[in-house]
């Protein structure tokens, strides 16, 4: 399977102008060291509605109370389908109507009193749902943050379920615990920490760099494309880095995209030969598209957008560029990711070759649609893929690929994956994706949109 897996991360592109040549032989950056980081939070009505990857619930369905910040507001549904909820616990009732309501909260365990706004939804079955509508808003240094309360209990703090976006991304990727690694767009945090209601923001890291400065570009790149689809962006690995950079430097030795190293040959490194199995390869492409042009490909992204990874390889040498993203894993994923992930836009038209290849003898396919599932038996039981139009919806074609049929049979099983690859390249517009899948026996099913180019607003 080592042999196969490495074979997977040949990606073969055509050509282009080649970026500086001796960009790899730059010094090496100082160590960092960390520091404080200014960090402030206030509460804000949220003006997006957030999402998140994976099975995440934000709209919560009305049981017998709403529990906000410690405080309990009791509710019922008189036989008029009405909502009422118990604001403060002396049994008087206001009726919920769908929108949007102001809560006063009081001091209970810890929690601050202040207020928290909710927005109610009423199904065409009678059954209410809430979800918080306040977020936390501030600054981390100079970058936008906002933290939203996911789990709708009116605190902030929950590691791993709450949620923190990014600049103005609509996509929230799960609240870091306090001594783990991520980044945002110019740093990488090593320290993030509050109250439930964002008492006390205290942050602590250093400016975002990579060992070697000409693997930065790789690494932006990277966290771009996690952060389009609501995956945790993450830095460099020093001690990887170096493996792979080893590599990159017996790919420029050699002249050749590959991803075992022979020995005796000029290069080679039993370290570098380790890196280069687990890495996805490119050749000629600048390093700031190289993470573009690799989640364009069915089976590179899987590495580049997986939600366990904790830290990543990189190498540039020459024109060669190597990324490694398996290798240093968080024990637990966040599952399912789609891609695109729901309501994404300015999704690209075309697919990237690759040495793997899921559409053999179709060079000139749409970009892949893909769900990465904890399981490696899901298949695909029904399906369809639409693009919107004014005379209505036009079906597309696709080849589709699962754990039982369609590309690489066996990558499709080690990834878990289920995909749609579009036959022909996808044109600008709004496309509508259905799937039902057999996952390990158990049924999936999901309905979303993406846009390809900018929307077109109302």
């Amino acid at each position: 399977m080592a042999s196969s897996l490495a074979r997977l991360a040949v990606m073969s592109m055509l050509p282009i102008q080649i970026w500086a040549a001796h960009a790899a032989h730059e010094p090496a950056a100082a160590p960092a060291v960390d520091r404080p980081i200014s960090f402030a939070l206030h509460p804000a009505r949220a003006k997006t509605r957030y999402l998140m990857q994976g099975d995440t619930v934000m709209d919560h369905p009305v049981g017998e109370a709403v529990i906000l910040a410690g405080h309990r507001c009791p509710t019922r549904q008189p036989a008029t389908g009405q909502l009422e909820i118990d604001l403060t616990g002396d049994g008087t009732y206001v009726t919920v109507r769908p929108g949007s309501m102001t809560i006063a909260l009081g001091s209970s365990n810890g929690h601050r009193g202040g207020t928290i706004d909710l927005a109610w939804s009423r199904a065409s079955d009678g059954t209410w749902t809430y979800r918080t509508v306040t977020e936390l808003s501030g600054m981390l240094g100079d970058e936008r943050v906002a933290i939203i309360d996911v789990d709708g209990d009116g605190a902030f703090d929950h590691v791993g379920v709450d949620g923190i976006v990014l600049g103005d991304g609509a996509y929230a990727f799960p609240l870091p615990a306090s001594d783990e690694r991520w980044c945002t767009g110019k740093l990488e945090i090593t320290g993030l920490s509050f109250g439930p209601m964002g008492q006390k923001p205290a942050a602590v890291g250093r400016l975002l760099a990579t060992t070697t400065p000409a693997t930065l570009p790789v690494l932006l790149g990277i966290n771009g494309e996690r952060r389009k689809v609501g995956v945790t962006p993450r830095p460099e690995d020093p001690a990887l880095s170096a493996a792979v950079q080893m590599h990159c430097r017996y790919m420029a030795a050699t002249g050749s995209l590959q991803n075992e190293e022979t020995a005796g040959a000029p290069g080679f490194s039993p370290d570098g030969d380790a890196a280069g199995r687990e890495s996805d390869i490119a050749r000629n492409v600048e390093p700031a598209r190289a993470a573009a042009h690799m989640t364009a490909a069915l089976y590179h992204r899987q590495d580049l957008l997986r939600s366990d990874t904790l830290a990543f390889g990189l190498g540039v040498e020459r024109g060669f560029i190597a990324i490694d993203g398996r290798r240093i894993l968080a024990p637990k994923a966040v599952l399912p990711i789609l891609v695109p992930a729901p309501d994404q836009h300015d999704v690209p038209t075309r697919a990237t070759r690759s040495h793997a290849d899921p559409t053999p003898g179709d060079h000139d396919t749409g970009y892949p649609i893909s769900v990465r599932f904890a399981s490696s038996s899901a298949v695909l039981t029904t399906w369809k893929l639409e693009l919107a139009g004014k005379s209505g919806a036009k079906s597309i074609d696709c080849h589709a690929v699962d754990a039982h049929g369609g590309g690489e049979i066996a990558y499709n099983q080690l990834y878990g994956i289920v995909g749609l690859i579009p036959k022909d390249p996808l044109q600008d517009g709004l496309y509508r994706v259905s799937m039902t899948v057999d996952v390990g026996g158990t049924p999936w099913s999901r309905t979303w949109t993406f846009t390809v180019g900018t929307p077109k607003k109302p």
